[in-house]
């Protein structure tokens, strides 16, 4: 556990003990590893603020309570940069780096594989209310936050290792919807809206005490000697999405189908935050900071389709969300050596309807 997590978090780091003859190299290297993560994550991230939607009918006449629902948006990796021939690394591979140190454990090294440049889950999590007002207008709101205190939890049950490491991560979502019901569900019609929507993502990663010994238990041997590293590690998003949306859903005895589309403007921003010192004793020291910052701005359209149970009070929803640009998970290939994804999301939960 120790030894992946400081290969993921750390893998451009280690070459910093090899850095004092080409810092330039070096630092060329891992801000290029830096930005091209940052920009692999901002459009999943902008995908995974609309997830965890469970409202499926497009017409609301009283009050709609969404219980904390679940979701997953996936994207196509993390870190394209590490696939073969992508990049020319001056100093280290970072590829054959991650492939020495694993080689005794394949099934963790295909889940790293996978994770850098074919399938990442982000996993997302929304409560939320709906309610009709007059002139066939309705509003739904759902958000949701996680405080860092909650993450401090988690990283507390990893073990002292990662607790003491001061591993924090917060994350804020906010969704508004207003539409107006064109037709309502009959026996021969099913209900259509139309509205507009805004939806704001957050999300930040801290890490305030990094230590390369602690999680490699001493450092690690190199040719020439064993390197250390400390310092901070930092990352963080934010994402507004603001658009149109068309909603049709038909309700059959207890089962209503539904589909939904939007045409959205997403305005992502997403820092990332370097400040650590590689150093091998006394005989070399290396700080390294850098704070690359990537901003997003484009138009996606998304179709919604799903399902819903309805069980007295109590209703059951489930859907998929699919970018129609970016589309791309082949599930014939459900495997780690084959499985890519990007620009959809599943979404499962409850509500109470009154």
């Amino acid at each position: 556990m120790k030894k992946t997590m400081a290969i993921i978090l750390l893998m451009g780091s280690i070459a910093g003990f090899s850095a004092a003859q080409d810092l330039n190299g070096f630092a060329s290297d891992f801000e290029a590893m830096l930005i091209n993560v940052t920009r692999s994550v901002s459009p999943s991230l902008q995908m995974n603020a609309l997830s965890g939607d469970i409202i499926g009918d497009a017409s609301i006449s009283r009050v709609v309570l969404a219980l904390p629902a679940l979701g997953v948006s996936v994207s196509d990796g993390i870190a394209p940069i590490m696939k073969p021939g992508a990049y020319e690394w001056s100093l280290v591979s970072f590829p054959k780096l991650i492939d020495s140190k694993l080689s005794s454990d394949k099934l963790m090294l295909d889940i790293i594989r996978m994770a850098e440049t074919r399938l990442v889950p982000y996993p997302s999590i929304k409560a939320g209310i709906g309610f009709g007002l007059p002139k066939y207008w309705s509003v739904i709101v759902t958000g949701m936050a996680l405080p860092n205190t909650f993450s401090e939890t988690i990283a507390g049950m990893a073990g002292d290792t990662i607790k003491q490491m001061e591993l924090t991560a917060g994350l804020f979502n906010l969704g508004f919807e207003a539409r107006k019901t064109l037709l309502q569900d009959s026996r021969t019609t099913p209900a259509l809206s139309a509205g507009l929507m805004y939806y704001y993502g957050g999300f930040n990663m801290n890490i305030d005490n990094l230590s390369l010994s602690a999680l490699m238990d001493g450092g690690i041997e190199i040719p020439g000697g064993t390197i250390d590293m400390n310092g901070k590690l930092g990352f963080s998003t934010a994402v507004h999405n603001i658009g149109f949306i068309v909603h049709v859903s038909k309700h059959l005895l207890f089962f209503t189908p539904y589909a939904k589309f939007s045409g959205i403007w997403q305005h992502s921003t997403t820092e990332g935050d370097i400040d650590v010192n590689v150093f091998s004793g006394t005989a070399l020291n290396v700080p390294i900071q850098a704070s690359p910052e990537v901003v997003f701005s484009d138009f996606s359209s998304i179709l919604t389709t799903g399902f819903e149970l309805n069980l007295f009070a109590l209703v059951f929803n489930m859907n998929a969300a699919i970018d129609l640009a970016r589309f791309g998970l082949d599930l014939a290939n459900f495997n780690l050596a084959k499985m890519y994804g990007s620009g959809c999301a599943i979404n499962t939960g409850f509500r109470i309807q009154f």
